[in-house]
């Protein structure tokens, strides 16, 4: 049996514990542990690792987040297994072929830096605006999108207009296709503070759009190979994300090899490592092939 999210791997887990079965137990961790702000988020980890007995293993979704778990629930390296989530490329790439209505993606005068994600303090918005507004400073082409909502919004309006680029900047708010923005868009900017696997940036290079990140724990240097795919910074130096952006937009990397890089991490690329996950704990005789399903949160 297989649970999502710390909460539902806690709930598993009791259940298997009541129960006294011998169904296999595995609990995935989406999220790189340790970073909880919330006293209730702290203390379901702290029950996570209370109950960790009753799993058989441990699926973390990104080489940081197993690292995690290793540290803060108190298990063994050799019970945490890496599977990355699977991201439905050819999907995101057909959308990100339709139209979008911005004024700003539709000028090619303007050098378009997108952000997307929850408008809450993990993601760092802040120093996403600092940053543009250095670059802006020296690229007055440039121009800033920020696509999602939150509780943060009023705050980060309040910061653009104190930076003096609130002519400059849209917020965007929800949006059903994300990728069209990405798709048009000349950038991807992510300054999250923490996350697990950040599948915005797996999107953006599935649409072939130029991506820069801060290093944070987890997830971007893996997808980024290091740099390799997207310049990394350092976590809240709002220099060094506008400087990263502006070589970005100076000297792009091949959408080619972006595109390349994203299909790692298609259905495809993900399902062989998923099944011989499975196929550890299942007789062959009782086997049945895996298939993808892209209407899954996970592939499945």
């Amino acid at each position: 049996m297989f649970s999502q999210m710390t909460y539902a791997n806690d709930i598993h887990l009791v259940s298997q514990l009541v129960a006294r079965s011998d169904t296999v137990s595995v609990g995935t961790i989406h999220n790189t542990l340790g970073m909880q702000e919330k006293s209730k988020e702290k203390l379901v980890q702290s029950l996570q690792r209370r109950l960790a007995g009753q799993a058989n293993q441990f699926v973390a979704v990104s080489e940081g987040v197993a690292e995690s778990v290793v540290e803060y629930v108190g298990v063994d390296r050799e019970k945490v297994s890496v599977l990355h989530n699977p991201i439905p490329v050819h999907d995101v790439q057909a959308q990100a072929q339709e139209s979008v209505d911005h004024r700003w993606l539709a000028s090619p005068e303007h050098e378009v830096v997108l952000g997307i994600g929850r408008l809450e303090r993990a993601k760092n918005f802040s120093s996403f605006l600092r940053a543009f507004a250095q670059l802006h400073a020296n690229r007055p082409q440039t121009r800033a999108i920020i696509v999602g909502k939150g509780s943060k919004r009023s705050e980060l309006e309040d910061l653009a207009r104190e930076l003096d680029i609130e002519d400059v900047v849209s917020f965007a708010g929800f949006v059903d296709n994300p990728y069209g923005f990405m798709g048009s868009a000349s950038v991807l900017a992510m300054s999250s503070i923490h996350e697990g696997l950040p599948t915005v940036l797996i999107e953006a290079l599935a649409c072939g759009c130029q991506v820069v990140s801060t290093d944070c724990p987890s997830g971007p240097a893996e997808i980024l190979d290091d740099g390799e795919y997207g310049r990394l910074t350092p976590v809240g130096d709002d220099t060094a994300l506008a400087d990263a952006i502006e070589a970005t937009l100076e000297s792009p990397i091949s959408t080619d090899r972006l595109i390349e890089r994203a299909n790692d991490f298609a259905p495809d690329a993900v399902i062989d490592e998923y099944e011989a996950f499975v196929h550890q704990y299942v007789e062959p005789e009782t086997r049945a092939p895996i298939a993808a399903n892209a209407d899954s949160p996970v592939g499945f």
